[in-house]
């Protein structure tokens, strides 16, 4: 058994964090090569004489918590850091619904998209056989608009 695989059974999670807040030499993090893992940006794993523990650090708040490969991210994403998270920059693939009406009263795109939903309702209305007050409720109407 080496003194890493000893010393990682013998050192309790408070003990390395003390060690680590301390500046201890022996002590190096490596943040992770998994460009996918996006929790990753927020947590770099302990390595104890070049030898990775099964241990993260969280770069917010320095807290130590227990990760093994194995684990997933599952303990990143559980982890209630004290700092406040930092907001993704990643654009989102998807367009949100105010984005297809910022000015409704100058969209064309907006009255032909009202002028459809219009024309639906009265197939449905029809086709199903519903009464034409089923799409006359002030929510429904809110909606449409």
């Amino acid at each position: 058994m080496s003194v890493a695989d000893s010393e990682q059974s013998v050192l309790s999670k408070a003990e390395l964090q003390r060690l680590i807040a301390s500046d201890n030499p022996k002590f190096s993090f490596k943040k992770s090569t998994n460009k996918r893992g996006e929790c990753w940006t927020n947590y770099s794993q302990i390595y104890h004489e070049n030898n990775p523990q099964d241990y993260i650090m969280c770069l917010q708040c320095k807290s130590v918590l227990r990760w093994a490969k194995d684990h997933g991210t599952r303990v990143m994403t559980h982890h209630n850091c004290s700092k406040p998270k930092p907001v993704s920059t990643t654009p989102s693939p998807q367009r949100t619904i105010s984005s297809y009406c910022e000015q409704p009263s100058l969209s064309k795109e907006c009255s032909s998209i009202q002028k459809r939903i219009t024309e639906t309702c009265v197939e449905y209305c029809a086709v199903d056989g519903r009464p034409f007050e089923s799409v006359a409720g002030s929510g429904f109407q809110k909606l449409a608009k």
